[in-house]
C-alpha cells in the first residue's frame, strides 16, 4: 500500500513511499523515558497517514505474511496537502516505482534474499500426492545430509519439514514424561523432608 509524495517543497517530491514514521520516547507518571516498541510505531503512524487501524491486521503480519488485497482498502490520505491517496500494489507494479531511499533499499534487499534461495534451491513443482508420497529423513539421513552451501531441492526441504514435525512431536512426549517424572521427585523429596522433621522431633 503506497501514496505519491505531492508537496513540492518536501523531501522525495514525487516518489512513492509507504506509512511510517519515528519511534516516540514518552514520560510515564515517575518522569522515566519509555520507548515506544516498533509494532506501537507502526499502527500509530498508519493511523495518522492513512486512517487504518492495524492492531489485528499488524499482527498478522508479524506472525505470518502480508495480508492479502482483500483484507486491504483503498484509504484517503490524511495529509492530503503532502501525499495522494493511498493504494495498493502488486510486488511485480512496485519494481517499476520511483520508491523514497528507505522502501528502495528494503526492495533491493528482499531481491537480495530471493537470489540466495535460488542460489541454493533447485525449485520443483509437486503435485499433492507426489508430496505425501515422500517420506521424512531418518536420523541417519539428517546427520549426513549437504552441507549449506550445496544446492537442495523441494523433496529434500519436504522431507525436512516431516521429519522436523516428527521430532517436534517426540520432543513434546518427552517433555510430558519429564513433567511426570519431577512431579513424582517433588512429591518424594517432600514427603522425605517432613519425615525427617517429624523424627528429628
Amino acid at each position: 500500500m503506497l501514496s505519491q509524495r505531492i508537496h513540492p517543497d518536501k523531501p522525495y517530491f514525487n516518489m512513492m513511499q509507504g506509512t511510517g514514521g519515528k519511534v516516540d520516547v514518552y514520560t510515564d507518571n515517575n518522569g522515566y523515558e519509555i520507548l515506544e516498541t516498533e509494532e506501537d510505531a507502526a499502527m500509530h503512524e498508519t493511523l495518522e497517514e492513512s486512517g487504518i487501524i492495524l492492531e489485528e491486521k499488524l499482527q498478522k503480519i508479524w506472525s505470518e505474511t502480508v495480508p492479502s488485497q482483500l483484507e486491504w482498502t483503498t484509504q484517503r490520505s490524511t495529509e492530503s496537502d503532502k501525499s495522494s491517496d493511498w493504494t495498493w500494489h502488486t510486488f511485480q507494479e512496485v519494481i517499476f516505482m520511483n520508491l523514497i531511499p528507505m522502501l528502495q533499499k528494503n526492495q533491493d534487499f528482499i531481491f537480495q534474499e530471493i537470489g540466495k534461495y535460488f542460489n541454493y534451491c533447485e525449485i520443483e513443482s509437486l503435485d499433492e500426492q507426489e508430496e505425501n508420497d515422500i517420506l521424512p529423513l531418518t536420523e541417519k539421513e539428517f546427520n549426513t545430509f549437504k552441507k549449506k552451501t550445496e544446492k537442495v531441492t523441494t523433496k529434500e526441504i519436504i522431507a525436512i519439514e516431516k521429519y522436523k514435525k516428527g521430532v517436534t512431536l517426540e520432543i513434546n512426549r518427552l517433555q510430558g514424561r519429564l513433567t511426570r517424572i519431577n512431579k513424582y521427585l517433588n512429591n518424594y523429596y517432600g514427603r522425605k523432608i517432613l519425615t525427617n522433621i517429624r523424627f528429628s522431633r
